[in-house]
């Protein structure tokens, strides 16, 4: 009776050490890039709602300045 080779197939645990911080690390850089987007987002909303003020008082005061400055 001839053996066949068995696959090794038991748990490395240094293999599963290595790929657990690379998740880590990649965890990580995930959270720092959100960060980034978050902050760059929250400064597209105040950009957006300064220039959203200013439109508004300028299609106020305008007006209402064309319309006092007349005789």
């Amino acid at each position: 009776m001839t053996s066949t080779p068995q696959a090794d197939t038991s748990i490395n645990t240094l293999d599963l050490g290595v790929r657990l911080g690379r998740l880590e690390a990649g965890q990580e850089a995930l959270k720092a890039s959100l960060d980034e987007v978050r902050g760059d987002l929250k400064f597209l909303l105040r950009f957006a709602w300064g220039a959203t003020a200013v439109i508004a008082l300028l299609v106020v005061v305008v007006p209402v300045a064309l319309a006092l400055a007349k005789p």
